[in-house]
């Protein structure tokens, strides 16, 4: 069986199994919800989400050419890098209660208690 190193007697040499991976790539998101009661039959509905909440950059790999000159630096971003995004989003929300049926609140929709 052959090593995937080089022995330790060969400078310079990383054998044939060596690979450079990129940083962990992560991003935070979150969401807000709001139900807000207007009357018994509606409600407003506030939502908000946000999309890569930090907005912190996700570096690409250090250029590794040995004869570029920006060998060693990082010169760019990684192509799913997208900026913070923030959607707002409101509506009411209502139903329809029929004559003599219960609704939510266990009273009759005519306003009669049960």
């Amino acid at each position: 069986m052959q090593s995937i190193f080089a022995p330790w007697t060969t400078p310079g040499t990383l054998g044939e199994g060596f690979y450079i991976t990129d940083a962990w790539f992560w991003s935070l998101n979150t969401s807000l919800n709001k139900e807000v009661r207007i009357n018994d039959r509606a409600r407003l509905v506030l939502q908000g989400e946000f999309i890569n909440v930090l907005n912190h950059p996700e570096f690409g790999l250090p250029n590794f050419s040995p004869t570029s000159t920006t060998f060693g630096q990082v010169t760019s971003v990684m192509s799913g890098n997208a900026p913070r995004n923030i959607q707002l989003r409101g509506y009411i929300r209502w139903w329809r209660v029929a004559p003599g049926v219960r609704g939510r609140s266990g009273q009759f929709a005519t306003g009669r208690s049960a």
